[in-house]
């Protein structure tokens, strides 16, 4: 079995830097010396995941305000709307709200993206939203929705394309959450519109879900030939074994719980991993870190180490 290891969402930030973001947006600190702090905290979280052996890096998005934000400042067509709750978390989004056809602005969209950070022999992780969260959480029919942000994400990956060795990401909490969850009817067009953005490279691709159980869409997500990101601390193993024929990437921390996992407490509500039969599978959490402290949420990062150690040994 080959376990790879990742960072599902955006990090922690600092104690350092959001006192600066705060500073700066109080008129206290100059956009110079803010930058000078936020490299300082993507290069010690570089050094973070060098440590804990990561092989799919990122660069902890600690610049991004919410999942869908890149999508409102860098594409024409969407404007800002209300904030809303995320989920069931203590965190907000902007609403997108799309006025006319959508187009990427390509060099506004590289500021979300600090891959010149990052060591340039790893594989790098881009984490974007996905059609059908973006759907949703929009103000936008759902047929319409679905083709006019799939072309955009598609359209943002391109403009990415002089990076090599890049794994998509795109998150799909709304695949899975009770409220939002598709009606398998759907199911046909959301395979054709997953298909369409992957279909250059399936293998560099990932859907992740999670507040959520995979049970209610694994027809769907099945069918893919693309990676499936599945949230563990929602998914009963049972079902997991469902998808033994699809490549699987395991959300195995819970980012909103403090308590730092082991092999031990990890093995509990896993079950023997080393049954599976899947090959290839990636750990991670199973959703952004943001919501912890940074200390926590470094040590959790580093328990991923720990726990591919018992399996692989």
């Amino acid at each position: 079995m080959n376990i790879m290891l990742t960072v599902s969402g955006i990090h922690s930030r600092s104690r350092k830097l959001i006192e600066a973001t705060r500073r700066f947006r109080k008129g206290e600190l100059d956009y110079s010396e803010l930058e000078k702090i936020f490299v300082n905290d993507v290069k010690n979280f570089v050094k973070l995941q060098e440590k804990a052996e990561i092989e799919i890096f990122s660069d902890g998005m600690l610049n991004w305000h919410d999942l869908l934000r890149p999508l409102i400042e860098c594409v024409d067509g969407i404007k800002c709307g209300p904030y809303f709750r995320w989920f069931e978390t203590n965190t907000f989004y902007r609403q997108p709200i799309v006025v006319e056809n959508l187009s990427v602005k390509r060099e506004c969209i590289r500021k979300f993206f600090n891959f010149n950070l990052l060591p340039e022999e790893k594989k790098k992780i881009v984490i974007l939203p996905g059609p059908y969260t973006c759907t949703i959480l929009s103000k936008t029919k759902l047929s319409e929705g679905l083709n006019t942000f799939s072309k955009a994400i598609k359209d943002i990956i391109r403009s990415l394309e002089e990076y090599s060795e890049l794994i998509i990401l795109l998150h799909e909490p709304c695949l899975v959450y009770k409220k939002y969850f598709p009606d398998n009817k759907l199911f046909p067009q959301l395979k054709d519109v997953y298909s369409r953005i992957y279909s250059e490279n399936p293998k560099n691709y990932i859907i992740h879900t999670y507040f959520g159980s995979i049970e209610n869409v694994i027809e769907l997500l099945s069918e893919l030939k693309c990676w499936i990101g599945v949230d563990m601390i929602e998914t009963s193993y049972h079902i997991l074994k469902k998808m033994e024929k699809t490549n699987i990437m395991l959300g195995i921390l819970d980012s909103q719980n403090p308590i730092i996992e082991t092999p031990k407490t990890i093995n509990l509500y896993l079950g023997n991993l080393k049954e599976i039969e899947n090959k290839e599978l990636i750990f991670c959490p199973n959703t952004d870190l943001r919501y912890l402290p940074r200390n926590i949420a470094d040590k959790k990062i580093l328990a991923l180490k720990k726990i591919k150690e018992m399996l692989v040994n």
